[in-house]
């Protein structure tokens, strides 16, 4: 769950700024809350490496499950920000 919260909520920002929308607060914003209540009950939706190491510290996630979510949360970022460099690079814009 960390993974797809986490590869959801960066592909919404990389496309916003490869499209330079103006809505890409609302956009993220709004797949940020999907997310979260979507996912929530599975791993405590942390979605961000630094919550996850916040909720670590804080004694309220396992040392070892926060470091499953962590390098989840980092694998998910890299998958996202390569679908958007492959959707950049096949879109109108890909010279800029």
């Amino acid at each position: 769950s960390e993974f797809l919260g986490s590869f959801m909520l960066m592909l919404t920002v990389g496309l916003n700024l490869i499209t330079g929308s103006p809505a890409t607060p609302f956009s993220a914003a709004a797949s940020l809350m999907c997310m979260i209540y979507s996912l929530h009950n599975v791993s405590g939706a942390h979605f961000n490496p630094a919550v996850t190491v916040a909720c670590v510290a804080k004694g309220a996630t396992e040392i070892m499950d926060g470091l499953a979510y962590a390098l989840s949360q980092m694998l998910a970022g890299l998958c996202a920000g390569l679908l958007a460099a492959f959707f950049h690079a096949s879109s109108p814009n890909s010279s800029v």
